[in-house]
């Protein structure tokens, strides 16, 4: 395609360039050289190009096109960075990506590059190439601590205020707090922090915050003695690497058995070697311990990349890997892309984490991407997991992975005990069936704080209440532009969507029939923390989940307070169950084992067995054996039988029988189409119409006899989100190839979809989530 609508006149005619644009258009537009980028611009260089009214980024990927005849080209503006951005022999990764998952190379490179270059982009022509070299100033936080007393502090204000006087309880309790960690916990937190300010009874200050992941000071930490499953888990990790050549090798391992010092091993012989590597985990804000050790033992720069870091710090972490300043990478699903130099090892801790899933935009797997890349570059790549994905595990059974295996923990440490509290047979009555902090908990908790150890808690359900129902009339407070159930969160007195954002004061009365019986049912982590507080009195708990982490470092800060022993009990979703290694913790209690069980999606079973397995090892990580409670109304569900039981070949087993008689993954590849509009009949319609057309294109490549199905189109599992209505479609084929011939076929159609004024179209290929 050709830029042909030019607002300035075009340069002097010389060679002429293909660019991928940052744009959701899937095609390569021609640019001409200008006299001053001529013998400049090579594949791979970032340049600022007009389109339409405006600029925008793009990379060059072709020279000398051949272009439309009679067709006047505009030139090419600047040239973003004197070096490439990305190397020629990058380009056929970038290209399988964009055609694998259905996304124009050109933002699949946008994804790949830091933003800074993009913003670069949207300034002038004439302000030259520098923009992207700019310094931006340090990033900074909004600081608030208490300046007094908190009795001094209440007793300043003539008339009480819940609100006001809950959030100064919460300063004296933390002694610091960021300004935006209030306005997540506490509704009118700026407007009540003026007015404390006001008062100098709390002080706000700016402060400086660098990398607050970087482990500049930590002190070097010698190696241990490696067990024999760990030594030859590195030795042939090494063979591997000395041999050359794409190995993927799946790393399964109990928790505790060592794997993280594989790693550190592996990595510390390619980086000898004169290679670097990348190291990927699920969320980089919860393993900042993953980081600590790296920088404790190996001596090479090392760049950390993660969503909170400001654009000038990934600018400059980018471009000191590129430069091969910084030898390991270390981040969260994006860093998959990040440019290290002679990448020779690639590492992916907890392989099986649904959060290396993009669930937007450009919806690829990190995981998945991995294996890739180390694929065309010809080097190992090591897939690490308690609970391998059974698509790993598939893949090592028939010989496609190498398998290593660490069956034991270190120091001989035994795997936890693990007790079933079946809250059917609570005692107390129904109420008392559904109180999730059962006798039996609160027993084994008691003994924890009495020996000064640790527990954590686990609950899959944040906030307060589930829901607000009306004791009169039955009614409930559900989000206007969901079919979905409004959350309590008590501490800001506001009923929140958890889908869509939707929050709003709790009332006073029903809307339905004006009585004031209202009660809060079923309990979120909020209601759970509270409640410990109240039974156990004097008990250090806090709370880890979405609503507690908002702030910059917020889960650092939390996790850095549990380790020093500030916190007995820590309450939280699932972010307490990843990778966390604290050796006071010998409880750990599963509040609600069924959470997920029930969701309308193949791989709920497999999620929950993960989920009970990997918090259950958190417990007992130090000298002293740990326990695990699981209270759960279903004890005899095969996905916690075997969890209680450590057994993750009995149970992978038994879904891969299950998955291959109905022909699910890993025995086949899915692509789940997701159509959304406003108006429920509109995207119906569309939907459907999608769906004939693709039934005849599965019916042209052989149909079910090849392997192929097509299912629905269907409303979602949730129907409605943020106001618009949502269909599915599920094409499913018996390997990629034939599933990305099919997406290729279908694609007139998708794009003729997606034209409906207002239809939302995205294609999710290897969907995680079928929600």
């Amino acid at each position: 395609m050709q830029a042909n609508e030019s607002l300035f006149p075009a340069g002097d005619a010389g060679p002429i360039v293909g660019v991928a644009l940052r744009s959701p258009v899937d095609s390569l537009f021609h640019y001409t050289v200008p006299l001053a980028l001529q013998g400049r611009l090579a594949v791979g260089h970032a340049v600022q190009v007009p389109f339409g009214r405006r600029f925008v980024s793009g990379v060059v990927v072709e020279l000398d096109p051949a272009p439309t005849a009679g067709i006047k080209l505009k030139p090419v503006s600047a040239l973003l960075m004197e070096e490439p951005v990305i190397e020629p022999d990058e380009l056929p990764f970038y290209r399988w990506v964009a055609r694998y998952y259905r996304y124009p190379l050109g933002q699949v490179l946008a994804a790949a590059l830091p933003p800074q270059l993009h913003q670069r982009a949207r300034g002038h022509a004439d302000d030259g190439p520098d923009g992207a070299e700019a310094l931006l100033g340090p990033p900074t936080v909004e600081v608030v601590r208490l300046e007094s007393s908190l009795t001094a502090a209440l007793s300043a204000f003539s008339r009480p205020g819940p609100v006001r006087d809950r959030l100064l309880a919460y300063l004296e309790r933390f002694g610091e707090v960021e300004v935006r960690q209030l306005v997540a916990q506490f509704s009118g937190a700026r407007r009540i922090v003026r007015q404390l300010q006001d008062r100098q009874l709390v002080r706000v200050e700016h402060r400086r915050v660098d990398s607050p992941l970087e482990s500049e000071d930590v002190e070097a930490d010698s190696a241990p003695d490696l067990t024999g499953a760990q030594r030859s888990a590195v030795d042939d990790i090494e063979a591997a690497r000395r041999e050359g050549g794409f190995k993927p090798l799946l790393l399964h391992g109990v928790t505790g058995s060592g794997k993280t010092e594989v790693y550190l091993r592996a990595a510390q012989t390619a980086i000898e070697a004169g290679g670097g590597v990348l190291v990927l985990v699920p969320e980089i804000a919860l393993t900042p311990q993953l980081v600590d050790r790296f920088a404790a033992r190996l001596e090479s720069p090392m760049a950390v990349l993660h969503s909170g870091l400001t654009a000038k710090q990934r600018f400059d972490r980018w471009r000191s890997l590129r430069e091969g300043t910084a030898r390991i990478a270390i981040g969260a699903r994006s860093a998959v892309f990040a440019p290290v130099k002679d990448l020779a090892l690639i590492v992916v801790d907890e392989e099986h984490d649904g959060s290396y899933k993009q669930e937007e935009g450009l919806r690829y797997h990190g995981r998945d991407v991995a294996v890739v890349r180390a694929s065309q570059l010809g080097i190992p790549v090591v897939l690490g997991s308690a609970t391998p994905a059974l698509e790993s595990f598939h893949n090592a059974r028939r010989s496609k992975y190498g398998m290593l295996s660490l069956p034991s923990r270190v120091h001989e440490r035994p795997l936890p005990d693990v007790t079933v509290v079946d809250l059917r047979e609570e005692k107390g009555g129904e109420e008392a069936r559904h109180r999730l902090l059962t006798e039996p908990l609160m027993a084994a908790l008691t003994e924890v704080v009495e020996r000064d150890e640790q527990a954590i808690l686990l609950l899959n359900r944040r906030g307060h209440s589930s829901v607000v129902l009306c004791g009169s009339c039955g009614g409930s407070f559900e989000c206007p532009d969901c079919d979905v159930s409004m959350t309590y969160h008590g501490r800001r007195n506001m009923l929140l969507c958890h889908y869509c954002g939707r929050s709003t004061p709790r009332p006073a009365r029903c809307p339905h029939c004006n009585d004031a019986a209202l009660e809060e049912v079923g309990e979120g982590t909020e209601r759970i923390e509270e409640g410990l507080a109240e039974m156990l009195p004097g008990l250090r708990v806090d709370r880890m989940d979405r609503d507690t982490t908002q702030g910059r470092g917020a889960h650092a800060r939390i996790l850095e307070r549990f380790r020093r022993g500030d916190i007995q009990v820590l309450v939280g979703t699932q972010m307490v169950a990843k990778g966390h290694d604290f050796p006071r913790v010998t409880l750990v209690g599963v509040l609600h084992a069924d959470a997920a069980l029930n969701l309308p999606d193949f791989r709920a079973g497999e999620r929950t067995f993960a989920l009970l397995t990997q918090v259950a090892g958190r417990a007992g990580r130090g000298e002293i054996p740990g326990r695990v409670l699981v209270q759960t109304f279903t004890p005899h569900h095969e996905a916690i039988r075997h969890a209680l039981g450590h057994d993750y070949d009995g149970y992978a087993r038994r879904l891969l029988d299950t998955r291959r008689a109905v022909g699910y993954p890993p025995f086949s590849r899915l692509a789940l189409l997701r159509f959304s509009h406003k108006r429920e009949g509109t995207v119906r319609q569309t939907a459907r119409r999608v769906g004939d057309r693709l039934r005849r294109a599965v019916r042209s490549r052989g149909g079910t006899d090849a392997g192929l199905r097509l299912l629905g189109p269907a409303p979602a599992p949730m129907p409605r989100i943020a106001g618009r209505y949502r269909w599915n479609l599920l094409l499913l084929a018996p390997g990629p190839a034939l599933l990305s011939t099919l997406l290729a076929d279908a694609q007139g159609h998708l794009d003729e979809a997606a034209k409906v004024s207002g239809i939302r179209l995205a294609v999710d290929v290897d969907p995680q989530s079928m929600l």
